[in-house]
């Protein structure tokens, strides 16, 4: 109970955020799915997860940074250098959720922004496989995976396969649908 009603409180406050300056989110993930489903979390869902759209994005990470309430955190690569996510996180200073990953500087009850891209459907497969790479290097780049983790994980999830198919699938498609 006190992970969702402090989860409800920092979106509060991330909405009046969002509502001062027009940015326009959605809810995804589980949140959409308990708010569809359940009205309300589903029980096992830890966190709140909204989306902002690409052209808003990095001006809300600096209105977030600069009008949140002190009790929160903006975690992102611009404030916390062991960072290695995406997107971003806005986190209560004063708690802690266990099992933390033992990296961030802040392991308090989150919400979580991610970035809504638009892009050619035929980029989709290419784009997730690039992000998944990146993510790997950050993550090995801060110590937290070993260049042998960091090699298994290419390997078993077949990223530079799924790079080289989304890099032939996106120069031979005509299909130009946007997702």
């Amino acid at each position: 109970e006190y992970l969702h009603e402090t989860d409800l409180k920092i979106f509060k406050a991330i909405k009046e955020v969002f509502v001062w300056h027009n940015i326009q989110y959605c809810a995804v993930g589980g949140t959409l799915l308990g708010a569809f489903t359940r009205k309300t979390f589903i029980p096992w869902d830890e966190d709140i997860d909204i989306s902002v759209f690409e052209e808003d994005y990095d001006r809300m990470i600096d209105l977030l940074m600069d009008e949140l309430p002190d009790w929160m955190v903006v975690q992102c690569t611009k404030t916390d250098s062991n960072y290695y996510h995406e997107w971003i996180k806005v986190s209560d200073r004063y708690s802690v959720v266990y099992p933390n990953n033992g990296v961030y500087k802040n392991q308090g009850c989150w919400v979580d922004i991610y970035k809504l891209r638009k892009m050619p459907r035929k980029d989709v497969d290419l784009n997730i496989a690039l992000d998944h790479k990146a993510y790997l290097q950050r993550r090995l780049a801060i110590g937290d995976l070993t260049p042998q983790d960091y090699n298994d994980r290419m390997s078993l999830n077949s990223v530079e396969e799924r790079i080289s198919e989304g890099k032939i699938k996106s120069d031979n498609s005509d299909d130009l649908e946007m997702v």
